[in-house]
């Protein structure tokens, strides 16, 4: 992980208003560059949280694992359920 990246002081550019503008103008939109993937990963887990939450299942018994050619609906309902449950636990 790369150290914070220092804010230009006003005291570096001193007289020279416009090295000072682009630096207060290069500092900000690389600070809104980085924080755009991490307010849309923000915004998906949110997403995904509120859809699991719609989701329930009673009776399930956990399972991970079937047998696609002769899986009885039952099981593959545990499956499901095991599997929203995983999700749950996942995003907290």
């Amino acid at each position: 992980m790369q150290p914070a990246r220092a804010r230009p002081t006003t005291a570096q550019f001193a007289g020279n208003d416009e090295m000072e503008r682009f630096s207060r103008d290069l500092y900000a939109r690389l600070a809104g560059e980085a924080a755009g993937p991490l307010a849309e990963l923000t915004s998906t887990l949110q997403a995904l949280r509120r859809a699991v939450s719609r989701y329930s299942a009673t009776n399930v018994t956990t399972r991970r694992s079937f047998d696609a050619d002769t899986v009885p609906v039952g099981e593959l309902a545990d499956v499901v359920g095991t599997l929203l449950a995983d999700i749950r636990d996942a995003l907290g």
